[in-house]
């Protein structure tokens, strides 16, 4: 049976939803949220399928001008690779709120390429007048293939957003198994990095990086070895925690979310290491697969 299917990159400066819509699209976890900035590093790559459409959805780092350095040259990267790659763009951004970085990031999309604008968080619009200029205003931006006011959060206006873009996609037979994700290793480690994100993001935010993989099986367990990278030993300290009480309890809360993904009872090792220099060592950035993926 045909439908619509191909690939479709969320795209847009931080922190104005993309993880949540894909999230909400995939109708599971496929990326970590936060209200932070800059939470996706990577591209997720995640089927989501509904009625007659299948799409791989990418979801792409948080596109932003503020900083500079390895990590952040090689987000921005992945955040135009998706883009560019995509049969169809969903461009995000936050009503009634426009910056330079909307702009600047809009202006790199292809000129060939099929976007679809996605006005998210309209639910937190206190002067729901600003929203029709603030949609009139993305009309003269650039000639979008459709304009969808939504909130991703609790889900209003997806049925909109996805007819838009199914529209834009060719019919095929079936291309992907449902519920699949591209890179295991790297969704592991994102669950992981979600909890400590979350739980310490005040004290340490952005220099905390993640890797896990599968090692094998410990019984009818499988087992995950994951480590965190730090850049000293006072965030080192941090993140374990007195006794050790800290990163037990991240491990367990990320334990359950990878129970649930691998649908398996999952053994789990996590350990701290302090990486200095890790958000500039390509090596390590490689393997968290953050920036490109024909690059990782």
């Amino acid at each position: 049976m045909n439908s619509h299917r191909g690939f479709v990159a969320v795209v847009g400066r931080p922190n104005v939803g993309k993880s949540t819509l894909v999230n909400a699209l995939a109708g599971d976890k496929a990326s970590i949220v936060s209200h932070r900035r800059q939470t996706t590093r990577g591209v997720v790559r995640v089927i989501c399928r509904r009625d007659d459409a299948q799409w791989a959805v990418l979801d792409s780092p948080g596109w932003q001008t503020r900083h500079g350095g390895t990590l952040n040259k090689r987000l921005n990267a992945g955040a135009e690779w998706a883009a560019g790659v995509a049969d169809v763009v969903i461009f995000m951004s936050a009503a009634p709120i426009w910056t330079d970085e909307d702009t600047a990031f809009l202006q790199r999309l292809p000129a060939e390429a099929k976007v679809v604008a996605a006005v998210n968080k309209v639910d937190l619009a206190t002067d729901k007048g600003l929203l029709l200029p603030y949609v009139d205003a993305l009309r003269e931006r650039r000639d979008f293939a459709a304009i969808v006011p939504l909130c991703a959060r609790r889900r209003r206006g997806m049925d909109a957003l996805v007819t838009e873009v199914s529209l834009l996609l060719s019919e095929s037979p079936a291309l992907f198994d449902r519920n699949d994700v591209e890179d295991e290793a790297f969704f592991l480690a994102e669950l992981l990095r979600e909890k400590v994100f979350r739980a310490l993001g005040d004290e340490l935010p952005y220099c905390i990086g993640v890797i896990a993989h599968r090692t094998g099986k410990r019984g009818r367990a499988e087992v995950v070895m994951a480590e965190i990278f730090v850049e000293r030993d006072s965030q080192k300290a941090i993140v374990i925690g007195a006794g050790g009480v800290t990163l037990k309890q991240l491990a367990a809360a990320a334990r359950q979310d990878m129970e649930r993904v691998l649908n398996a009872k999952v053994y789990l090792t996590v350990r701290v290491k302090v990486a200095p220099a890790w958000q500039t060592d390509q090596q390590l950035l490689r393997k968290m697969r953050i920036g490109v993926p024909e690059l990782i």
